[in-house]
This record gives structure tokens, sequence and C-alpha cells, in this order.
């Protein structure tokens, strides 16, 4: 995994401003979130977390795409604009999956103390994050369950 700095912090602003997670939030609200945040670059086979590591952070997907595998198995995958690694920061608990890089993958890596900062100051964060994790447990329900 690389760290490199390619995107101003106002690009970073706008490319947040599109992901579900944030797209309530103001572009001033960001800008604090987007000057700390780091972009990391990961190449394909790379993981961005294993599977019952604790997290310290989360990624937001730039470019490229996340395998999510829990005990080898393909649980789901995720690309430009999905976040991933939030569930382990939301519980404090170990990763239920090991993230994978399909490809180059370039992130917007983002660190726990960043994340519960932004949640403490904006609500608006964690309604986001509700969304989310939703929206998740949602592909988790077999399709003639979900009436």
């Amino acid at each position: 995994m690389d760290v490199h700095t390619t995107m101003p912090a106002i690009e970073r602003v706008l490319f947040l401003r599109k992901v579900p997670l944030f797209d309530e939030l103001d572009p001033a609200d960001l800008l604090p979130i987007a000057e700390v945040a780091d972009e990391q670059l990961f190449a394909d086979g790379d993981r961005l977390g294993n599977e019952g590591e604790m997290g310290d952070g989360l990624h937001v997907i730039v470019t490229g795409s996340v395998h999510v595998r829990s005990g080898g198995a393909a649980i789901a995958e995720r690309g430009p604009g999905d976040v991933v690694g939030e569930l382990s920061l939301i519980t404090a608990s170990p990763r239920m999956a090991d993230l994978v890089a399909d490809g180059d993958v370039r992130t917007i890596w983002i660190t726990r103390r960043a994340f519960e900062g932004m949640v403490h100051d904006r609500p608006d964060v964690a309604i986001g994050v509700m969304r989310v994790l939703a929206t998740r447990l949602g592909e988790r329900v077999p399709e003639h369950q979900q009436r």
C-alpha cells in the first residue's frame, strides 16, 4: 500500500459529497475531514483490512473495486463511492471480513478519530451511516423475505 496525496483537499470534498455516507453534509463540514484524510493506493490482491483485526479507520473507494470476504467466501463487491471498514469502527469489534483489492484501487482513508469526531460534531453523518448499514442489511436478506 502506498500513501499519496494526488487530489487537493477541495477535490476530496467534492468527491465525498457524492458518497451516500456524507451527502447530507455541507462542503464546509467536509473540509476538515478532507484535509486530514490520506489517499491510499492498493495493487491487485492487496488487503485493505483483515478479518479479525481491529479497524482503525475506514476507506472510501475512489477508483477500482474491493472484494469483501468472510471465511474465504465472497460477501460483496464494493466500488467507487462505497465505504468499507466502517462496521469495525461503529461496533468497536474486530473486522468481520477481509477487504481485498480487485485490480488497482485508490481510496480516501479516514481514521477512527476523525470519523468519531465527525459523528460527534455532525449527527447528519450518523444518519448517513444508518442509511448505508440499512442498505447492507437489505443485501443480506433473501429476496423473497424483503416484502
